[in-house]
């Protein structure tokens, strides 16, 4: 008799196998004395699609929906890798007399459905038990197989993950079939797709979007003065006692007023209060404070930072389960976190941290070790494995911070001396403060800088007089709430739709969240992979007008459970309840199925003309006599039936941007809106444009540059390059060819708070290019180096190279003559031919760039096999790259809309 154990991932078994002496290799799995390691490949069964329950849903029909199976009917997956490792399982069980089954995936929700559909498809009925991993490390597998339980102790995880499984599928093939057939879809012929979680997602990222569009910028000042008491001087901010942003001046008015008393005569008097204050000690990570963490500091995608986390879990065994929703430890891991600590104390970088916590004690441990906050898995901590010299770097980072906020965690909180000073000159109240590091204690750990200003200094007394040596106004205005980046897309799905920073209150409302932590950063790559979203440069997540045209639709039918995060996250605490044993399975697959049902009828039964009736108008038609409303894809004349009539409309996706109901009124009614931000240019990178409606009615852009009067009494400076038909002007702000339809933009006088001169613009507009010019600033205020480079008469910055672009190591090869093949861009399109290091494109006149290495994982890709990169998007599969450790691999690389080069393996 033998024992069968089942993996999620080969990296897995492997691991396990070699714990347990399973040392013969074969194809699909490893063996040892009675016992039998093998693999899943993630999922290797899926639920059957619609038309495989019945032919008639070949066809997507209204009339056919819902779709609700009498039975869930699972198949293997199409993948031959997958559907020979499921072969290769199944003959393990028929042929090898097993008495026992092991269940080894991962221990979560995902895992436990991984390894309850391999046994239901093979229908076996050998007893099943489970090992529950909460580290990779040799310890922890044998002490799991050690302490293997009855699986039928999981089985509420189970009920959870199938019932989980079945909504999804309900939900997403009714709800997806009935929008796609309903709602138009113009411009991206791709179906729609509805999701019991990622819908909700989008729903806050479109709120977010809609609110940051419709923003209108309010001016306001702002005062600093610099203040100077005998040897201490300061710089503070003028405000208000009380009220909202009491610093903010926004009438003339009163700027007058308060300017004429700072600056009259006399002196300030000057009261400095100080107080403690005690900073914390913050508990371990679990995976959504880890993955906000890395958004936050690195403007790491959530999947991004979850991938690294798997890593350094499965491959560098360096940290334990990364896919947890805890940050306490179990009461029971006391003694081990003393072992823990001893061995941390080896790797350099904390050896210091872990003699303090030796000769002081550890702290908060009755925070920190709390059975009550432990679920599944426990926090994210270390796992004393020493780093091994060739750990990527951005896994050395995440390590790195892992390690240092447990120790942290057990270190004495934090003692900051707050100062404050206030000083008044004839009722005006200027305040600065500054905060100094008293007691280190877990900032020894992860230190901070003290906020105290240069000059800060220390005042004579208190009370005393101090006076205004300068003031400086600054005029702004308000701006937009930032768009979410995956920091608070995570924090929002984990509350529900609420931003929340609030340590316990967020515990209190986490089991009403949107999926799980294991869950969320998938979701996010979801909605991007549907178009709904759009990831920016900026890190910043944008709703699509095909995402808040989804949304939109689905309050209005309405179809409230699904675009509401509060009601879906109550959901999400019914299938917790699955979990738990609290809550029946079954009676919430009835709740599903009445969603569902509800759903369909909402979409098959609502009438366009009844989701945007004529109640309000936005304002007067300018082309005819009729008024404007709003429709689902534009703002139209009432005149205008179905394209025909009054054609005046301005489109909601329009110009890189969506065009929210509050700026189509104020361009309706101003015909020009000036400085108007939100928009997103093909580079995913956000800018601000004036824009004006033209002679036509249409919406176009407001030339930045110099206009045509201003160029006709111009100077002229050369012929223009470019179009040899119109002459280079010199305008006050700008040079610029006077030829309107010259492909050569406008050059600024003043770049980057930098004001360029005449002979840098000659070689800019003759040589195509500046030498390197090196006192630009940039938005946040530092220096930097670069060329202007006119690429087809678009202003583009060059910098120079770093030295350690990696370029260098790049293998070289023979440069063969001739196009390798046709890259698109913008409806442009461009050779690419070969250097010695990389595929590029050739030097053209519409801006565009591409470089793709000739290298891979120590493979070269050939000429042929980058044409269809290039012109496909995407080629393979491809054998032969190895892997950092040495191993071969074969995977898809594919050209992403950026033009970097990604791999991918199905």
């Amino acid at each position: 008799m033998a024992i069968l154990i089942i993996a999620e991932k080969p990296s897995v078994a492997e691991d396990v196998a070699r714990v347990l002496g399973a040392n013969e290799k074969n194809p699909c799995y490893w063996h040892g004395t009675d016992i039998f390691v093998t693999w899943a490949i993630g999922h290797l069964l899926e639920l059957q699609s619609p038309e495989e329950y019945d032919d008639k849903y070949r066809r997507w029909s209204l009339e056919h929906l819902p779709i609700i199976p009498d039975e869930f009917v699972s198949k293997p997956k199409s993948q031959s890798s997958r559907k020979k490792q499921l072969k290769g399982i199944l003959t393990i069980l028929k042929k090898e007399g097993i008495d026992e089954i092991v269940n080894v995936c991962d221990a979560a929700r995902e895992g436990e459905l991984i390894f309850s559909e391999i046994i239901k498809h093979s229908g076996t009925e050998v007893n099943c038990t489970r090992m529950w991993l909460q580290s990779m490390t040799a310890a922890a597998i044998q002490k799991a197989y050690d302490e293997r339980r009855p699986a039928a102790e999981y089985s509420g995880l189970r009920d959870a993950a199938v019932a989980r499984a079945e909504a999804d599928w309900l939900i997403g093939m009714s709800g997806s079939r009935a929008i796609t057939i309903r709602l138009p879809n113009e411009r991206d012929r791709s179906p729609y797709s509805v999701g019991r979680v990622q819908t909700p997602t989008l729903a806050i990222l479109v709120d977010r979007e809609l609110s940051h569009l419709s923003h209108i910028p309010e001016p306001f000042w702002t005062i600093k003065a610099d203040l100077i008491s005998d040897a201490a001087s300061w710089t503070a901010t003028w405000g208000r006692n009380s009220g909202k942003n009491p610093e903010r001046i926004t009438t003339s008015d009163e700027l007058a007023e308060v300017q004429a008393a700072l600056e009259g005569e006399g002196a300030c008097e000057v009261m400095e209060s100080k107080k403690e204050r005690q900073e914390y000690s913050p508990l371990s990570f679990d995976l959504t404070t880890l993955q906000r963490h890395g958004s936050n500091l690195w403007r790491w995608s959530a999947k991004y930072t979850l991938d690294i986390a798997q890593t350094l879990y499965e491959e560098y065994k360096l940290i334990t389960y990364p896919r947890t929703d805890s940050r306490h430890l179990p009461t029971d891991m006391r003694d081990s976190i003393d072992e823990l600590i001893t061995e941390l104390s080896k790797q350099d970088d904390y050896s210091e941290h872990c003699r303090r916590l030796a000769d002081d004690g550890l702290t908060n441990t009755a925070r920190n070790f709390n059975d009550a906050k432990v679920s599944d898995h426990y926090a994210v901590i270390p796992t004393g494995n020493n780093p091994p010299a060739n750990l990527p770097a951005p896994a050395r980072q995440l390590y790195d911070h892992i390690t240092r906020r447990f120790l942290a965690s057990f270190h004495p909180h934090a003692t900051w001396l707050d100062a404050k000073r206030v000083a008044t000159k004839n009722e005006q109240i200027l305040t600065a403060k500054a905060s100094t590091l008293e007691v280190a204690g877990w900032r020894a750990v992860i230190p901070k800088p003290n906020s105290s200003p240069e000059g800060w200094g220390v005042l004579a007394e208190t009370p005393c007089i101090g006076e205004i040596a300068a003031i400086e106004v600054q005029q702004k205005q308000t701006k937009p709430a930032p768009r979410m980046k995956d920091a608070g897309v995570l924090s929002a799905m984990e509350n529900a739709g609420k931003i929340i920073d609030d340590e316990e209150f967020r515990e209190a409302i986490s089991e009403k969240g949107l999926g799980t932590p294991a869950t969320r950063a998938d979701h996010i790559e979801k909605l991007i992979s549907h178009s709904y979203i759009e990831r920016l440069k900026s890190g910043g997540l944008r709703a699509t007008a095909k995402g808040i045209r989804l949304i939109e639709v689905l309050r209005r039918i309405p179809v409230n459970w699904l675009s509401s995060p509060e009601l879906t996250g109550e959901m999400e605490s019914r299938l917790s309840g699955v979990q738990q044993g609290t809550f029946d399975s079954a009676e919430y697959m009835m709740e599903i199925n009445h969603k569902v049902i509800a759903m369909v009828e909402s979409v098959k039964g609502y009438e366009s003309d009844t989701l945007y009736p004529h109640d309000q108008p936005l304002g007067d038609c300018p082309v005819c006599d009729g008024k404007v409303y709003e429709g689902m894809l534009n703002y139209h004349c009432q005149h205008n039936k179905r394209g025909k009539g009054c054609p005046f409309a301005i489109w909601k996706d329009s110009r890189g941007r969506y065009f929210d109901i509050i700026t189509a009124t104020r361009f309706l009614n101003d015909g020009k809106v000036d400085d108007l931000h939100g928009f997103v240019n093909r580079s995913s990178e956000e800018f601000t444009a004036s824009i004006i409606r033209n002679e036509d009615h249409k919406l176009e852009f407001l030339s930045q540059g110099p206009s045509k009067e201003e160029l006709s009494a111009a100077e002229e400076l050369i012929g223009c390059p470019t179009c040899e038909g119109g002459s280079i002007k010199v305008t006050d702000t700008h040079w610029a060819c006077d030829n309107g339809a010259c492909k050569s933009k406008p050059l600024a006088r003043n770049i980057c708070k930098r004001e360029m001169q005449t002979d840098e613009a000659l070689r800019y507009f003759t040589e195509g290019e500046t030498e390197l010019i090196e006192d630009f600033i940039s938005k946040r205020g530092k220096p930097f180096t670069a060329k202007l480079v006119n690429r087809g008469g678009r202003l583009k910055f060059e910098f120079p190279p770093r030295q350690n672009n990696g370029r260098s190591n790049l293998p070289q090869y023979e440069v063969t003559e001739g196009v390798v093949g046709t890259y698109s861009q913008r409806g442009s399109k461009v050779p690419i031919i070969e250097s010695a290091t990389h595929f590029i494109a050739a030097d053209n006149d519409q801006g565009i760039e591409l470089e793709i290495p000739r290298t891979f994982a120590k493979r070269e890709l050939l000429r042929d096999e980058c044409k269809t990169l290039v012109e496909q998007g995407k080629v393979g599969p491809l054998d032969d790259f190895i892997s950092k450790k040495g191993k071969p691999f074969s995977a898809i690389l594919v050209l992403n809309r950026s033009g970097n080069v990604k791999f991918r393996f199905d």
